[in-house]
């Protein structure tokens, strides 16, 4: 009979002591979602590879100022289409120079914004602000800088590729690229932490998948095999409830360096596709455009 007792004394410490642990990491990630989510950098770096970028202050609807780049710093006369840039989760725009720099060389232009909290702009990061603040940037391309629509082609990297779909619910552009592209941080987050309920913890979700399906635009897919850090099949699942036109391309490489490793059959891709639906013209990617240089993140 003692025996029982305190077995079953031991049983119910066990369970309370199991029960405080969860609930101590159930805090602690309740705290700390926004550094999970946005890991961003203040600091600025000087761009290299020739880069050159004229600065812009973007204001949001709820009076946050944004630091934006619009590269080359000169017009051109022959640049007509514009990619509107929504870096990743890390860093910052001024981490991306390399990136810009293959960009350039298909003959577009580039408009790039930092989110509130990132680099020099102002605020803190959440979901609601981070669509706040891609759609000033679509703002400030069309009315401050007279771009039409038809000349914008929306690019979303990694967590930028949420913001992306968001911000193409309501914007007129030409169409959508979307690299390495989670179904949702929450589905991504579940994943990374089977052992916790973070579907119902996180906040900020970005539900991609279920807004995908809603977009008529063209729409461009483009995610690593080797992808560590959004497996492919996130990106394929988007695609598959993704309606026509769209396109889907493999590259090799990882997460953050695909644009290096597979540098011709990614500018390749995003070449046509933004000729294809501005009916401007684009230049195809040369090859071996990345040998000079050690890569940047995105």
């Amino acid at each position: 009979m003692d025996f029982r007792k305190s077995l079953n004394r031991s049983f119910w410490i066990i369970l309370i002591l199991v029960i405080i642990v969860y609930a101590a990491v159930f805090a602690w990630f309740s705290a700390h979602e926004a550094d999970l989510v946005y890991p961003r950098s203040k600091e600025m770096k000087q761009p290299g590879y020739g880069v050159t970028y004229t600065p812009f202050v973007v204001l949001t609807k709820d009076g946050v100022r944004l630091s934006a780049w619009a590269l080359p710093d000169t017009a051109g006369a022959s640049r007509k289409s514009w990619v509107l840039y929504l870096h990743g989760n890390g860093g910052n725009i001024s981490h991306s120079d390399r990136f810009y720099a293959l960009l350039l060389e298909l003959g577009v232009k580039v408009f790039a914004v930092d989110y509130r909290g990132y680099g020099q702009s102002e605020g803190e990061p959440s979901e609601a602000g981070l669509t706040l603040d891609a759609d000033a940037a679509y703002e400030y391309l069309r009315q401050q800088l007279q771009v039409p629509g038809g000349h914008i082609v929306i690019f979303g990297s990694s967590l930028g590729s949420c913001v992306a779909v968001k911000l193409a619910a309501s914007a007129d552009a030409a169409g959508l690229i979307l690299e390495g592209a989670p179904t949702s941080i929450a589905d991504r987050g579940q994943e990374l932490y089977p052992f916790l309920p973070v579907k119902l913890l996180m906040k900020d979700r970005y539900e991609s998948l279920a807004r995908i399906g809603q977009l008529h635009m063209p729409k461009l897919f483009i995610h690593a095999a080797d992808d560590a850090i959004i497996p492919i099949a996130h990106g394929r699942k988007l695609f598959d409830r993704a309606l026509e036109p769209k396109k889907f391309v493999e590259v090799t490489g990882g997460h953050n360096d695909a644009y290096v490793q597979d540098d011709v059959r990614y500018f390749t891709a995003v070449s046509q596709f933004i000729a294809e639906v501005t009916g401007a013209a684009v230049a195809l990617p040369r090859p071996g455009i990345t040998q000079t240089g050690e890569p940047t993140s995105k």
